[in-house]
């Protein structure tokens, strides 16, 4: 059965803008949509041979812009893990400033495959940079300050 890589992309772009719209107490549809991501992650191995140089700079923009989201997506939960801890002060013993979750949130990020995610951002960038296209800031900007 032939499946369409844009297809996929597209798919993923609606998991992660969806899961970026959950409220933190909606841990069930949370844990879907992350099943589902994975299961779209592994189908979309077969395509990984496919060279980006035989797809439109149309459709890597647009891959580009699913994987921002992805990222922005893994990246807001370092958000959740902050309010987890009493928001602005106090709160059962612990900090709010959210300092002791940083090895918590690099576990989750790269759990999530924020990683792979960040590598395909780079691929695609490069690809639209040899092409001359316009779009110029390719990174998050707190991606940039890391490389």
């Amino acid at each position: 059965m032939a499946e369409d890589l844009d297809a996929l992309v597209r798919r993923m772009a609606e998991i992660a803008d969806e899961l970026v719209g959950l409220a933190d107490h909606e841990f069930e549809r949370s844990y879907a949509l992350r099943q589902e991501q994975d299961e779209l992650r592994s189908r979309a191995e077969v395509f990984k041979e496919r060279k980006d140089s035989s797809r439109t700079t149309e459709a890597l923009e647009a891959e580009l812009e699913v994987r921002r989201s992805q990222l922005q997506a893994l990246e807001k939960q370092e958000l959740d893990l902050v309010s987890m801890a009493g928001g602005s002060g106090g709160g059962g013993g612990m900090s709010a400033s959210g300092a002791e979750f940083g090895p918590i949130n690099e576990a989750i990020l790269s759990a999530a495959g924020a990683g792979e995610v960040q590598a395909r951002i780079a691929e695609i960038s490069r690809e639209l940079e040899r092409r001359g296209s316009q779009t110029t800031d390719h990174a998050p900007p707190d991606q940039a300050a890391d490389d």
